[in-house]
């Protein structure tokens, strides 16, 4: 079963990034992994934003007062093997230009790069 993709962007800045971009990675990680079950469409919500929006959003919910370059938010406490909607995935637009610039690369390939850290996040992949 491959599962179709519904991506939902909210860019509340002044970048103008294709969806593609992020649908693409999300596609390829959640139909290897195949975390949800019974559902044959999977949404994941995407918001960019400045560093001092996700500064505010990882202070109020990490208790970390520093700008990040990426957040995860699961809709609800629900199981992902129930859930159709994975969540939301906060990226930095600040932060991850900042990023690309050092390593390099395109931010493009960044946002890429954020997107897939945030979605493992969404599946209960976590750090330690």
């Amino acid at each position: 079963m491959t599962y179709n993709v519904r991506v939902t962007v909210i860019n509340e800045t002044e970048l103008i990034v294709a969806e593609e971009v992020f649908s693409q990675v999300i596609s390829r990680i959640v139909n290897r992994l195949r975390p949800v079950k019974a559902v044959d469409t999977v949404g994941v919500e995407i918001v960019l934003v400045g560093d001092q929006k996700i500064q505010t959003l990882n202070k109020q919910y990490l208790h970390n007062d520093y700008p990040t370059d990426v957040l995860s938010f699961p809709p609800s406490e629900r199981s992902i093997e129930q859930a159709q909607t994975l969540g939301s995935i906060v990226i930095s637009i600040d932060t991850a230009a900042k990023q690309s610039k050092q390593a390099g690369v395109a931010i493009e390939k960044e946002l890429e790069v954020l997107t897939g850290h945030g979605l493992l996040h969404l599946l209960e992949f976590h750090h330690k």
